[in-house]
């Protein structure tokens, strides 16, 4: 389906028409998913370069440069979208593992810590992202606390996805655990959220939700 590129404008000079739009797009047509998984594998594909492009002191450039052969890729395997395709591959040094919108510099490289890998991607028009935790030098026994107790949050989590269950419940599920091993203070997130034509948007798994899956 098209529809007119001036729809946008028309959208945002309608504030009654967003939460009609919004609930629309929680809905995605058997089309959709298959466009949607089509982006989450090329997303993998970005991560799997970033992970085997890392190393003690790999700069961010280089694993930037990542992202050109996956939108090569998504040229000659599909039916290439230009003006709704973009490919980011990047990492986030350990200084910025806890800003999730913080932007690392240029002159950044990858050395101790915990760093943020990100394969963000939008292909032909719909959206995934793929984001991982790893280290370059052998982590703390700390660290490896730390990356055993999100785990066991994203655990809990997982286990209630399913249709019929509330995204409130979800992110609790994470959150209350996370609170009590004593984190409460470094909670800067909601659990999680939906894709389709924007890389973030509803169903939102956060407290207060009122969507169901």
């Amino acid at each position: 389906m098209s529809v007119d590129k001036d729809i946008w404008y028309f959208l945002k000079s309608t504030p009654a028409f967003h939460p009609l739009v919004e609930m629309l797009r929680l809905v995605k047509s058997p089309d959709e998913i298959s466009m949607l998984r089509q982006a989450a594998r090329f997303a993998f594909r970005g991560m799997e370069k970033i992970i085997h492009a890392a190393y003690f002191g790999v700069s961010e450039i280089e694993i930037f440069s990542q992202g050109r052969s996956v939108q090569m890729s998504i040229i000659r395997e599909t039916e290439f979208d230009p003006l709704n395709t973009s490919v980011l591959t990047a990492a986030w040094p350990a200084r910025l593992a806890t800003q999730p919108h913080g932007i690392p510099r240029i002159d950044d490289r990858l050395e101790e810590g915990p760093h943020i890998a990100l394969s963000f991607m939008r292909v032909n028009g719909y959206a995934a992202e793929c984001e991982r935790t790893f280290f370059v030098a052998p982590p703390t026994s700390e660290m490896k606390r730390m990356f055993g107790t999100m785990q066991e949050a994203r655990r809990r989590a997982f286990e209630l996805v399913k249709p019929g269950v509330s995204c409130t419940q979800i992110d609790q599920a994470a959150n209350v655990f996370l609170r009590q091993e004593g984190l409460a203070d470094f909670l800067l997130h909601r659990t999680g959220h939906g894709f389709g034509l924007g890389n973030h948007e509803g169903p939102w798994v956060a407290e207060g939700s009122e969507e169901i899956l």
